[in-house]
């Protein structure tokens, strides 16, 4: 409750509060993993590829949460955009920030693990949450235990943090729409965030937190997925229907680009369900993430109602090349 709410607070503050502390955090989280990294290339006595699964599983199973694990560590990227308003030169900076900081994060993730695997192999660590404070102290001693300790906690509210930034545009911007209530388009008369919007989304997560942490993870995932593969359905109905607007980014390579884009993330989608389905049966996780889902088309059409009804439905006008506006919003 106490890192929901003071992020909270630097949130209403302003994007750039954010994103300065954020650089502090990146470099609390990331030390202590540099650290076990180079220390424990002078200690490596296993081969981190043996087992390459665990005994009596094969790759689907082996994959099948992990696979959710994974895919949470790296979603949010399209969640860049719902603050581009509030950045200098976003068209700019997002390409660039993508081409750098993606192999970057890669590494971050893979190098550790196959140092730790390789010198405490996959038997001398209980492999639960805890895991990298057990192998650090390994590698380094009690000292590298305490700031891999540290990490985790930094890692985590400032990972919030982020996050708050970039979701609650979303039901800022359907305030203004008229989709959800109108108080939720209200910013701060000083700092100019939004701060109605801040406040309820963590006042809703501060009651999902009592929810297990693996279970939370499956159903973001998917919830996240749908929206992703809503976003890939839109970019090739765009492409089909307004081929000739003009885009301030498009992909290219014209629709071989457009499939290598979209294919592999929903191929990926679905493979993962189906081994989750396969493993935890159709309830257990999936099950409760689809009931989640179908609250959006469920609710939609009541808040289309109350938005007509206050006059605020407008016709869909096609937007042209020379009338669509400037800036990266649009």
């Amino acid at each position: 409750m106490a890192v929901i709410w003071f992020f909270t607070y630097l949130n209403i503050r302003g994007a750039k509060v954010i994103g300065d502390s954020s650089k502090l955090f990146g470099i609390a989280v990331l030390a202590p993993f540099a650290i076990m990294t180079v220390l424990g290339l002078f200690k490596m006595h296993f081969n981190p590829a043996v087992p390459f699964t665990l005994k009596g599983q094969g790759i689907g199973e082996s994959l099948n949460l992990g696979l959710f694990v994974v895919m949470w560590n790296y979603l949010g990227w399209d969640g860049l955009s719902t603050i581009a308003g509030e950045m200098k030169h976003p068209r700019r900076d997002y390409p660039k920030t993508l081409v750098i900081t993606l192999p970057l994060i890669t590494l971050c993730y893979l190098l550790p693990v196959v140092i730790g695997i390789a010198v405490v192999g996959t038997k001398h660590v209980t492999w639960t949450a805890g895991a990298w404070n057990e192998i650090a102290g390994i590698i380094g001693g009690d000292w590298l235990r305490f700031l891999m300790a540290a990490g985790a906690l930094i890692s985590t509210a400032g990972l919030f943090s982020a996050l708050l930034l970039s979701v609650t545009r979303v039901p800022f911007v359907m305030g203004e729409d008229g989709y959800l209530p109108r108080a939720l388009f209200k910013v701060h008369p000083r700092y100019g965030t939004p701060w109605v919007a801040l406040v309820a989304s963590s006042a809703i997560y501060s009651i999902f937190i009592l929810g297990p942490f693996q279970s939370l993870v499956v159903v973001d995932v998917i919830i996240y997925s749908a929206a992703l593969l809503l976003e890939f359905a839109a970019l090739v109905g765009l492409r089909i229907r307004e081929p000739g607007m003009e885009r301030p980014y498009r992909i290219p390579g014209g629709w071989l680009g457009i499939a290598l884009v979209a294919l592999f993330p929903t191929g990926i989608v679905i493979f993962s369900i189906y081994n989750q389905v396969l493993s935890e049966g159709l309830f257990r996780t999936v099950g409760r993430s689809f009931l989640f889902l179908a609250t959006g088309p469920a609710l939609y059409p009541i808040a289309r109602h109350f938005k007509r009804r206050r006059g605020e439905i407008e016709e869909e006008v096609p937007v042209e090349p020379e009338d669509r506006p400037e800036g990266p919003s649009a």
